[in-house]
């Protein structure tokens, strides 16, 4: 399936999502719905994943392009961070990264993100009316996996214009191409 238990065999769905398991989903979900087998680099991409358990899905989804924009990407310094924590909004870009959408002002991804991620027609936080705040929200395992439910119901590409405008925390956004991520204030 898309996501394993952790050890000890138990799923622990309210558990913290780390970027690791991330990573592992995604790719799994990519190869629809079984856990791809790849191999290592013998030189990691990131001096922190070396002999992890999630290596090889973590260069994957670091390495593969949805309209030209990777999946995944390191945190800086050469690192990837494996077993930090993230929060809804950046599981919500990885997301809609995969599904082919794409920004067009990386300074201003969050709003951006937000923005694609509550569109009627993607609608990434369906049944997650815990998160209020995707920002600033540590993402669960069950919760992420109730993001890539959503997403598996809606086109994986980001060609196609969509709703034009979203409410993100109140403020009403014009959205001139989704696949862009270009907005403007109503």
């Amino acid at each position: 399936g898309i996501m394993n238990g952790k050890e000890g065999g138990k799923l622990d769905p309210k558990g913290t999502l780390t970027r690791a398991e991330m990573a592992t989903m995604i790719a799994t979900v990519l190869n629809r719905g079984t856990a791809p087998n790849f191999g290592v680099k013998n030189t990691p991409t990131f001096t922190d994943i070396d002999n992890h358990w999630g290596e090889s899905f973590i260069e994957y989804v670091c390495s593969v392009k949805s309209n030209d924009v990777k999946i995944m990407n390191g945190v800086g310094g050469g690192k990837f961070s494996p077993d930090a924590t993230l929060t809804a909004t950046t599981a919500a870009r990885t997301i809609l990264n995969a599904m082919g959408y794409t920004i067009d002002d990386p300074s201003n991804w969050e709003l951006l993100t937000e923005t694609q991620a509550r569109q009627e027609d993607i609608n990434l936080y369906a049944g997650l009316s815990a998160i209020t705040d995707p920002s600033h929200h540590n993402i669960t395992r069950e919760q992420f996996a109730q993001m890539l439910n959503n997403a598996l119901t809606k086109p994986m590409t980001g060609n196609n214009t969509y709703k034009t405008t979203a409410n993100v925390y109140g403020t009403v956004y014009k959205i001139n191409r989704v696949s862009t991520g270009s907005i403007s204030e109503v």
